[in-house]
């Protein structure tokens, strides 16, 4: 018989009884752990059946596309907007954070100079949508909806928009220009 030390004897005798021990996820047990302490469902972000967006101006497609340090230190998160159709770059604005207000202010500075569009396409993301709200609708959509455009939600933010392919290259030139 082996002698283990006395503060690993409770989990040595476990290892002798592999079948013994439970198959436990620390993962899963915290998340349900919250769920019933909150006494409520938990609710998974879903999409919205995407349109194709032909036209020009029928479907935008924004994201926030990650942050960069600056020269500063400090960050930026650049706010892209793209025509989902032409994938002609309308706004992309360099944001201090990614609070509704500077997203206010960017998107009625871009709906003044190119008007509205018929519908915008975003990921479940912050400011677009919040998980904690009704329907995951934050100030920003709520706003989108009473202009009357129609809100889409991509699940995976590669279904956002066309803007992957050249925001390492905007990356690397924002890095240097502050």
């Amino acid at each position: 018989m082996t002698v283990f030390p006395r503060s690993n004897r409770c989990w040595a005798a476990l290892r002798m009884c592999p079948g013994s021990l439970p198959q436990h996820d620390p993962r899963r047990a915290r998340s349900t752990w919250l769920v019933r302490r909150r006494g409520r469902k938990r609710c998974r972000a879903q999409g919205t059946p995407l349109s194709l967006g032909q036209k020009p101006n029928q479907l935008w497609c924004t994201d926030y596309k990650g942050e960069f340090l600056l020269g500063n230190k400090r960050y930026c998160y650049p706010l892209i907007v793209t025509d989902h159709a032409s994938r002609y770059l309308l706004l992309c604005e360099a944001l201090e954070s990614t609070c509704e207000s500077l997203a206010f202010t960017a998107f009625e500075r871009l709906f003044q100079e190119r008007g509205l569009p018929h519908s915008i396409r975003s990921d479940n993301g912050v400011p677009f949508a919040s998980p904690n709200s009704l329907f995951n609708l934050s100030k920003l959509s709520v706003w989108w909806l009473r202009l009357g455009i129609c809100i889409e939600r991509a699940i995976r933010s590669r279904t956002v928009g066309m803007q992957g392919g050249w925001f390492r290259s905007a990356g690397y030139f924002m890095s240097r220009a502050w």
